[in-house]
């Protein structure tokens, strides 16, 4: 007599122990299964809006709901080794993007920074319209961000915002020439978010606010250097002191930098208006 198969569904299990007991009794025996496909085996489906429940499984296994009842979930196996290895940190601690209306995918955590005071500041705030920003740890790691999200994954509109100096590299790896960026929402900052806001808002007013925050000891503002005339710090001198990554200063100039901004000097941010331009409209 053949066996039955059961089909367990669970809904909303509580973050707590029972997780751990998920991820053995579940995500140990839990394939690949489409929806609407027959399985041979047990199935087990859980509704959670939990990103720890949801970070116990791989992205295959993840179906995501979107409004009006649009369903996606993507094909078994479309991520390589090494894609997965990159988006796993990021699965674990994040739901939010995979029913977002779009998704904007920066360098890191200095750039996620700047983005948001500039769409707070620029009256087109992020959680109102629906749009999820991560960070990667690096232009290097878009690639596997576009699988995830993209028409091969979750099938999630999304956009980019990399550095000049990623150009080349992300081209190569997306198989995007650089003259397709724009149709593709793929935005360049020039030089970097870094060189973009010392020129919005002047080298003087940002040394000031660096010298002025407690977030930097004096031992690493004597780390800037002066090379403008009469041992005046130009826009490079500090824009290369805020890019530094050393000791995570890019993030803590980024933070003291949010704080100066203001509407008017926010709009003067080409590359991120570019990009909100376009996916605000």
């Amino acid at each position: 007599m053949a066996r039955r198969q059961w089909l367990q569904l669970i809904s909303n299990p509580p973050v707590n122990d029972h997780t751990i007991i998920i991820r053995e009794e579940v995500s140990g025996r839990l394939r690949y299964v489409p929806l609407a496909v027959h399985s041979d085996d047990d199935a087990f489906w859980l509704a959670t809006h939990s990103a720890d429940i949801v970070g116990a499984f791989q992205p295959e296994c993840i179906v995501a709901v979107h409004g009006q009842g649009h369903v996606t979930q993507p094909a078994a196996d479309f991520l390589s080794d090494d894609d997965r290895m990159v988006v796993h940190w990021w699965v674990r601690d994040k739901l939010e993007p995979l029913t977002a209306r779009h998704v904007i995918a920066v360098e890191g955590v200095s750039d996620r920074i700047i983005v948001e005071a500039v769409s707070n500041l620029t009256g087109r705030n992020l959680d109102r319209l629906g749009i999820s920003l991560v960070e990667t740890d690096g232009a290097g790691d878009m690639r596997a961000i576009v699988k995830l999200f993209g028409k091969s994954g979750f099938d999630i509109p999304i956009s980019l915002l990399i550095d000049k100096d990623a150009v080349a590299k992300t081209a190569a790896k997306l198989g995007v020439p650089e003259s397709d960026f724009g149709r593709n929402s793929i935005y360049v900052s020039d030089r970097d978010l870094e060189a973009e806001y010392v020129n919005a808002l002047g080298a003087n007013s940002v040394w000031k606010a660096i010298e002025g925050s407690t977030l930097f000891s004096p031992n690493e503002r004597a780390n800037c250097d002066a090379s403008g005339p009469d041992g005046i710090r130009t826009e490079e001198d500090v824009a290369a002191f805020c890019r530094q990554k050393k000791k995570a200063c890019k993030v803590r100039s980024a933070m003291v930098v949010a704080t100066l901004l203001t509407e008017s000097t926010a709009r003067t941010i080409s590359s991120i208006n570019r990009l909100l331009d376009d996916i605000a409209a």
